[in-house]
C-alpha cells in the first residue's frame, strides 16, 4: 500500500484544479478540455477530471506511475478534448505550478482470522 503526502507532510489523496476560462488571446474558451498530468515533466498520462464545485478532480491513487515510493513533482497542462498532441502540440496550454507529492510505502497487516462468537 502507499500513501501520498504533500509537501508539508500532511496526507492526500486527491489533486485538484481551476478550470482556465480563456485563450491566451483573451477569447472565452467554449469547448471541453483535457488535461495532461506531467509527473517530473514527463508527459504521464491525459486525466478525465471529475467536476466538484468548480473544481476538477483526480485520485492519486489512480496515476500508475506514482504506485512507488519517491518524490514527484506533478503540473497539467490543458487543450481542446479530443486533440493528439503528437499532432497538433501547439494546442497546449502552459503548464500549472508544480504540486510536489511524496509517495509511501507503508505495510499493513493481514486481516484478523477466526471472529467467532460463544
Amino acid at each position: 500500500m502507499v500513501i501520498f503526502k504533500n509537501e508539508l507532510g500532511g496526507i492526500i489523496t486527491i489533486i485538484s484544479w481551476l478550470a482556465p476560462t480563456e485563450n491566451t488571446d483573451g477569447t472565452a474558451i467554449d469547448y471541453p478540455l483535457a488535461y495532461q498530468l506531467y509527473i517530473n515533466d514527463v508527459a504521464t498520462m491525459v486525466l478525465p477530471g471529475t467536476l466538484n464545485g468548480e473544481r476538477y478532480e483526480f485520485a492519486l491513487a489512480d496515476v500508475p506511475a506514482m504506485q512507488s515510493p519517491g518524490n514527484y513533482t506533478l503540473t497539467l497542462t490543458a487543450f481542446p478534448e479530443g486533440v493528439d498532441l503528437e499532432q497538433e502540440p501547439l494546442r497546449e496550454s502552459g503548464k500549472s505550478n508544480a504540486l510536489v507529492v511524496l509517495t509511501l510505502s507503508v505495510t499493513v497487516p493481514k486481516e484478523p482470522a477466526d471472529l467467532s462468537s460463544e
